[in-house]
């Protein structure tokens, strides 16, 4: 498979269909008037070849645009924060890489990133950069974790296989049934979010049950130990930052809505609010956030909270409206149940800061 055909398989597997489309809407509006912008999604990635034939877009703008993909949204996000002190080294993003790799030349040594890899053995460095964009001193260390999957093989290639291996021609009402192997990756990784919190990201993809996402964050934490030590860390309690958005809804606040909430009151009982579906939102019950709120104010806690970002009051941020479950299983863990872009996914890494 050449070079550029890895990338699109890969594209196909991790990028939406809307990231695809942007990607080419950017192209037109760069000049290309005669790229398409289809909405099937076997049509965009035939125009995206079409595109890179074209030279109207580099191989490097279509890793770019993977890079972002299977970085950003439907993930596990852990929240940490650094102890006192601490925190001014683990923002040093050339001082933790030297200090994982061992030395000064790390870039050469690895010729990161190495997105086109399919890892051989689990929790393989795929890369570590310094500074995303527009924010300069945020760094990345990203591993691949290996997967496989198993695919039907088409029954005529079965029986041509069969027949070239004993030369007799099989039986027309014979049926097979034959799947294969195929690796794949799964993205995990960390992420310093300038500065002040250090994100642990597990994709949702393939399977990930509790044990794998604790695998996954603990491998994590061993390979980037001899830098940062989750002991100078603590995980960042959402509790208050739910209870404030509740408060923040009942007040009138406008960027998101809340569909359900897991609420446990100062004696310990707990109460579930959700309306039919989670696309309702509680703000269309008053009296049902009124008392949640109330509830708050008497020393109970929001647990856990699914809440939407609304795309029309994100300031263009947001191009469509964005589900995130807020203290999944743990105080500090999100979980992001769609592809978003990294600018969605640090809008909301922002908006929990604003309510803290």
């Amino acid at each position: 498979m050449s070079s550029s055909e890895s990338i699109f398989k890969l594209l196909d597997e991790e990028a939406t269909l809307t990231e695809l489309q942007r990607l080419l809407r950017t192209i037109r509006q760069e000049g290309a008037t005669e790229v398409r912008v289809p909405r099937r999604a076997e049509d965009v990635l035939h125009e995206l070849r079409k595109a890179l034939t074209g030279q109207f877009i580099t191989q490097e703008r279509l890793l770019a645009a993977l890079q972002d993909a299977e970085e950003n949204g439907n993930q596990h996000v852990m929240y940490y924060s650094p102890l006192k002190g601490k925190g001014k080294l683990i923002a040093d993003g050339e001082a933790v890489a030297e200090a994982i790799f061992e030395t000064k030349n790390w870039r050469d040594q690895h010729q990161f990133p190495k997105l086109t890899l399919i890892p051989s053995t689990a929790f393989t460095w795929a890369d570590f950069r310094i500074g995303l964009a527009g924010k300069p001193h945020d760094w990345v260390a990203k591993f691949y974790d290996r997967e496989v999957r198993h695919e039907d093989v088409p029954e005529d290639q079965v029986r041509k296989w069969i027949e070239g291996q004993t030369g007799t021609r099989v039986d027309p009402t014979w049926k097979f049934a034959v799947t294969k192997e195929v690796p794949y990756r799964s993205i995990v990784l960390a992420r310093w979010n300038h500065p002040d919190v250090l994100e642990l990201r597990v994709s949702r993809r393939g399977v990930v049950s509790r044990t794998t996402i604790a695998l996954r964050e603990e491998a994590i934490w061993t390979r980037i130990a001899k830098a940062v030590k989750q002991s100078d860390l603590t995980g960042w309690d959402l509790t208050p930052v739910r209870n404030n958005m509740m408060r923040a809804e009942a007040n009138g606040a406008t960027t998101f809505r809340t569909s359900r909430t897991n609420l446990r009151t100062a004696m310990g009982t707990r109460a579930e609010f959700h309306r039919p579906t989670d696309e309702e939102t509680l703000s269309a019950d008053d009296v049902a956030v009124r008392s949640i709120v109330g509830l708050i104010n008497e020393g109970g806690d929001c647990q856990a909270n699914t809440v939407n970002f609304l795309a029309d009051q994100s300031s263009g941020i947001l191009e469509q409206d964005l589900q995130v479950i807020v203290g999944a299983a743990r105080p500090n863990e999100i979980v992001i149940r769609s592809e978003a872009s990294s600018q969605a996914v640090d809008y909301v890494t922002d908006q929990f800061r604003a309510y803290r």
